[in-house]
């Protein structure tokens, strides 16, 4: 399977409702996260009343299943990039050059937050060196983890080259398992 990334020329508001009215990015199941030099949004459900295209963000993706936009101050402009799987996601929108393509590795994850903390009188989770909860817009319970399910963008050597969110998840402690990767030190069934 190939996974593409394309630049895209436009207001970074109207690429967002462009995606969403195509169904890219549907209500009930688009995440993003965003920060600049003084404030961080951690990934969180995407509500209307959110608005990831707010210039004040020196960085800003929202992401679905489908595809991930990526907004981000490049000098004295905002690019915006379109990460995808299903080229009919980038047909509709105007690009700022070539279409990029990638070998994907069909998933991954990412653990969002650190372990359990008891502050305002209920568990919530969080770093002891950064004190403060991590609000994520998503409710867990005891033994619960928030994970980000990912793509992996694979150069032609193999070499990761960027991870495309798609989804923030809850799961069980244990639930998920990391992968098994081949030996490369010659031993019996490894890689040479």
């Amino acid at each position: 399977m190939n996974g593409y990334i394309q630049a895209l020329e436009g207001d970074p508001a109207e690429l967002l409702a462009s995606l969403a009215q195509n169904g890219v990015f549907p209500s009930d199941a688009t995440w993003w996260f965003a920060w600049n030099e003084g404030e961080i949004v951690l990934p969180r459900p995407l509500f209307t009343a959110n608005n990831p295209a707010d210039n004040r963000w020196d960085v800003a993706r929202v992401f679905s299943e489908k595809a991930e936009l990526r907004l981000a101050r490049v000098g004295g402009r905002r690019g915006a990039w379109l990460l995808t799987e299903d080229l009919q996601a980038a047909a509709t929108l105007p690009a700022a050059g070539e279409l990029e393509s990638f070998r994907v590795n069909g998933g991954g994850h990412r653990i969002l937050w650190g372990g359990d903390l008891n502050m305002r009188g209920q568990t919530e989770h969080g770093l002891v060196r950064f004190p403060r909860p991590l609000d994520y817009g998503v409710s867990t319970g005891k033994g619960q983890r928030l994970v980000a399910d990912v793509v992996l963008y694979l150069d032609e050597f193999g070499a990761v080259r960027t991870a495309r969110y798609r989804a923030l998840k809850v799961v069980y402690e244990g639930a998920i398992q990391a992968p098994k990767l081949p030996r490369t030190d010659g031993a019996p069934g490894g890689v040479p």
